[in-house]
Order: C-alpha cells, then structure tokens, then sequence
C-alpha cells in the first residue's frame, strides 16, 4: 500500500510541476490558445508545436490557416465551376509556364477565414500568392463584384492579374499581360518564386518572337 501511495504522490507532483500549456501525459493535455486572424490579416501558417524536455511534440500541433472549411453547397458549387470552363480559361491554362503549370488549381474553392462566401479563380497559385482571372465581356457588368473580389485577395496576400479573354487567342499578348502583372510585384520577399517564373516568361516571349517572320508591307 505505501509503495502504491508513493507512486500515486509522485505522479500527482508531476503533473503539478509541468508548466501550463504543455503536454502532461499521454492522456491529459491543455491546448494553449492561439490568437484569431480577421479577414483582412495574414496568418504564417506556421504549426505551433509545445515543447517539453527540450524535445519537440507534434500531438497538439495547430495549424492556424488563413482558410475556413468549405460548406457542402460550395463544394457542389466548384464542381459546376469547373463544367462551365470558357475555352479561354482551357487555352490561358495551356500556355502557362511550366514553372506555373504544375503547382497550379483551376477553379478551386477558396474560402477565407470571415468571409461568408468562397471564391473559385480561373488559375491559382497557393504557394506563390498569385490568381489569375481571363475576364470575358460580361465583366464589365459586373466590375463592383470583381473589384470587392480583388480586394480580399490582395489583402490576403495574394498578386491579382486580370487578362482579356482575346489576350488568349495569341500566346506572346497572353504572356506578356501575364509578366505586366507580376511586374507590378514590389514585395519580392513575400514572393520568392517570382523571379524564375517572370525569368521564364521573357525567355518564351524572346524565342517566339525570333521564330516570327517579318513581312515587309513596303509598297514596291
């Protein structure tokens, strides 16, 4: 009985001991709370990871996220978006650089902490902070919707680049309103990848052009 109460004393001093907001034992744990990002902030991202003994526990890891969960009715929604693609999205996709083309989502949902309803953009760059939209004529009924839309992107972070449907239809005009875009970029620390994908782009519009043959309009 005494070696029982031994044990239990010593456990119970154990517990007492741990500082607050760490792990105690396998099944008692305080989760430290984490301070909440409005709709207009930008979280890191970074997982909050408690640290006991010098030693790193992942079992309370939180990942604070700039993202809500989407609603059943958003998901349905992204799969109609993705039906109803334009034949200038599917082109403006095609000729995105290779840089661009493998890390990018078409016509994901994106939903942001506080705001109440998710966008889906025509081309998106998660990691590299950059969503294009090809605007067909109908935009321009609707430019309020579109400047609120950019709005909320740009204060998450995000590079906003709209491009003219007709820019679609010649690969050199789609390129080079894309690479205006991203020249408008003054925070390159926010934006590593930039530089290589802007470095891709001038080199696609230089080979294309050198293959164009001149026509000379010059009357004899």
């Amino acid at each position: 009985m005494a070696g029982l109460c031994a044990r239990s004393s010593l456990r119970f001093v154990s517990k007492i001991s741990t500082p607050v907001g760490s792990i105690f034992d396998r099944n008692l744990a305080l989760k430290p709370a984490l301070p909440r990002y409005p709709c207009n902030e930008i979280s890191d991202r970074r997982p909050y990871v408690p640290e006991v003994g010098g030693k790193y526990f992942k079992v309370l890891a939180m990942i604070d996220s700039i993202y809500r969960e989407l609603t059943a009715s958003e998901v349905e929604q992204a799969h109609e978006q993705k039906e109803k693609r334009t034949q200038s999205e599917k082109v403006a996709y095609r000729l995105l650089p290779w840089s661009m083309r493998q890390n990018v989502e078409r016509n994901p949902p994106v939903a942001f902490v506080g705001c109440k309803s998710a966008f889906f953009p025509d081309l998106f760059l998660r990691n590299e902070k950059v969503c294009i939209e090809i605007d067909g004529g109908y935009h321009c009924k609707r430019e309020r919707q579109d400047a609120h839309r950019d709005k909320v992107f740009r204060n998450h972070g995000f590079i906003v680049i709209r491009i003219k449907n007709l820019d679609t239809c010649i690969n050199v005009a789609f390129w080079e309103r894309l690479l205006e875009g991203l020249n408008k970029v003054e925070d390159t620390v926010s934006h590593p990848h930039l530089a290589a994908i802007k470095e891709e782009l001038r080199q696609m519009i230089s080979d294309e052009i050198s293959n164009w043959t001149r026509i000379d309009t010059d009357p004899i």
